[in-house]
């Protein structure tokens, strides 16, 4: 992580700042300022508010590690994988989730009759929302959810949670958990 300090220097550097000039909005000294930028001292709390205030960014932006991967992903058709249950008639198919990721979305499609397979557990917090068709979502083993079209049911992924498609035609779920667990 880049020090507290370098940030300092390089925000104010940019806002076309001296030493001087952040020093005296602070009431400061140019060397204890100095000290500061150069890691030599420690900063208070009160007193990086106060130097965030001036820079006009959040206080924690000094405090937050530098992004190493993109913040934005798009991921194509051709590269999402897709996993199959119950004799593969039922298909996960992940829209997003790499190693490291917080966050996972994929499309469950279950025949009618059908279900997800084993209930399944895991840390996080989860939600689906189906997209059509007519589900159950059954948590606990004893707790049944039925859900239509655009409803959605949210749930710690702790709890063990599988669907089943109790309709006539094909259900389409999508589900979306933290963190990614395929």
């Amino acid at each position: 992580m880049e020090s507290v300090g370098k940030k300092i220097r390089a925000l104010r550097k940019k806002k076309g700042l001296s030493l001087q000039d952040l020093a005296s909005k602070l009431n400061l000294s140019v060397s204890y300022l100095s000290q500061l930028e150069n890691g030599r001292t420690n900063i208070s709390v009160a007193l990086l508010k106060d130097i965030a205030d001036i820079l006009e960014v959040s206080s924690v932006f000094f405090l937050l590690e530098e992004q190493t991967k993109p913040l934005v992903k798009v991921i194509r058709k051709s590269e999402r994988s897709e996993y199959v249950r119950n004799n593969e008639k039922v298909t996960i198919n992940v829209l997003f989730a790499t190693e490291n990721e917080k966050l996972q979305s994929s499309i469950i499609n279950i025949p009618p009759g059908l279900d997800s397979g084993k209930s399944s557990c895991h840390y996080g917090d989860e939600f689906t929302y189906v997209i059509e068709g007519e589900v159950e979502v059954l948590l606990n083993e004893t707790e049944v959810y039925r859900l239509s079209t655009g409803d959605v049911i949210y749930y710690p992924s702790h709890i063990p949670h599988k669907w089943k498609n109790v309709g006539e035609t094909m259900a389409r779920v999508l589900s979306t958990g933290t963190p990614a667990s395929f």
